[in-house]
């Protein structure tokens, strides 16, 4: 089990986590096909979607561009989120817990209050995001990984 080391952070506390040069995420929006927000799928440019308080839990979004998209208080449990990208996305509260997001990147992201427990999170780029409050008990981290401790922008 990895233990996770809390440190002051201009006024909050936040989990140190995972920043890996070596995984980026290479969907482009030019690549992608417009993904249908009724019925999001992997390797689809979802960020004109609105899933706040939506469940998609179970859903296989591997690859999927979800950059700036909304997902307040999204159910994602158990979901296959493997090499997603979600800069700029707000994840406040929303529920991840069980889901694999190995390779994902999320920059720029607001994950206050959100829940990681039991997610794989191997080689995911949280760059800038804010994680305040969020839980990440039980979830599988590779300790070498870490790399450096985010800031909590305000």
């Amino acid at each position: 089990m990895t233990h996770y080391a809390k440190a002051p952070c201009r006024g909050c506390t936040v989990p140190m986590t995972i920043l890996l040069g070596c995984s980026i995420v290479r969907a482009f929006a030019g690549e992608l096909p417009r993904g249908d927000c009724a019925a999001p799928k992997a390797a689809a440019d979802l960020r004109h979607c609105d899933f706040s308080g939506r469940s998609l839990e179970g859903r296989d979004l591997r690859g999927a561009l979800l950059d700036g998209a909304q997902l307040e208080s999204a159910k994602l449990t158990g979901s296959k989120l493997q090499g997603l990208s979600a800069r700029g996305a707000d994840l406040k509260w929303a529920d991840l817990s069980g889901s694999d997001l190995s390779g994902a990147l999320i920059t720029g992201a607001r994950l206050d209050h959100a829940v990681l427990r039991n997610a794989r999170l191997t080689d995911v780029r949280f760059v800038n995001a804010v994680l305040d409050g969020t839980d990440f008990a039980g979830a599988v981290i590779v300790p070498e990984h870490l790399r450096q401790m985010l800031i909590c922008p305000r």
